[in-house]
Parts: C-alpha cells; sequence; structure tokens
C-alpha cells in the first residue's frame, strides 16, 4: 500500500492538465503517478487506460499478451 503524498499529487497534476476528468482517468491516474513516484511498473490486461500515460514515463505490462 502506497499514501497519497505531495509527490503523488504533482505527477496527478501533470497527467492531468488538459484531460476530461471521469472516475475511470480518474482511477488510472492515481495508479500511473503512484507507479511512477515509486519506480514501479503498472501490470494489468486494461492497458488501454494506461497508454496516456506513457509520455510521462510510465511503465505498463500486459503479461497475457
Amino acid at each position: 500500500m502506497y499514501l497519497v503524498d505531495s509527490s503523488i499529487v504533482s505527477e496527478l497534476r501533470k497527467a492531468s492538465s488538459g484531460r476530461a476528468n471521469d472516475g475511470v482517468v480518474a482511477w488510472a491516474q492515481s495508479v500511473a503517478a503512484t507507479a511512477k513516484v515509486h519506480g514501479l511498473c503498472v501490470v494489468t490486461r486494461n492497458i488501454k487506460d494506461f497508454e496516456p500515460f506513457h509520455v510521462h514515463g510510465v511503465r505498463v505490462l500486459n503479461p497475457w499478451i
């Protein structure tokens, strides 16, 4: 479990700049920002929601393909 701190909030602001904020996007942004700050890779089948975050340096892996 990772706590949301100022570094994660900063990444959330960068990732959400100019994007619509619906529930799915907000959830994906939170996960992506946490992964980036802590040097983690997001492992999911649903890579579509995380594709926009590649430009921010977030690593995403779908182990089922």
